[in-house]
């Protein structure tokens, strides 16, 4: 697959996924400003950001080590941000928790 059209399949895919950090680190904001326990969903920003590199598969096969190397970079840089988001998930359901805020 050449360079050229991985560019809207890399487009589709940040998109999405930064769609669902906002979505959430708005929905955690929204938590402590009105003091009401915050209950992560079933459906993680981790399985979300999984389904969304599926996408990304066919890329790893084709293409120069140097985009090979950007494509590896870009997913470690994806996986990362969202993990950061799933733990402060967890920190912010347990404030809600110790400072008994109610529920939604």
């Amino acid at each position: 697959m050449q360079a050229s059209s991985w560019q809207p399949l890399m487009k589709e895919t940040c998109e999405t996924v930064g769609c669902s950090i906002a979505w959430r680190l708005r929905e955690l904001g929204e938590s402590i400003t009105n003091m009401t326990k915050y209950k992560r969903d079933e459906v993680s920003s981790k399985s979300k950001l999984e389904s969304s590199l599926v996408i990304l598969g066919p890329m790893e096969n084709g293409g120069t080590d140097d985009e090979r190397f950007a494509l590896a970079s870009f997913v470690f840089l994806l996986r990362s941000m969202v993990e950061k988001v799933d733990s402060l998930a967890k920190e912010v359901e347990q404030l809600g928790e110790l400072a008994r805020f109610h529920p939604r």
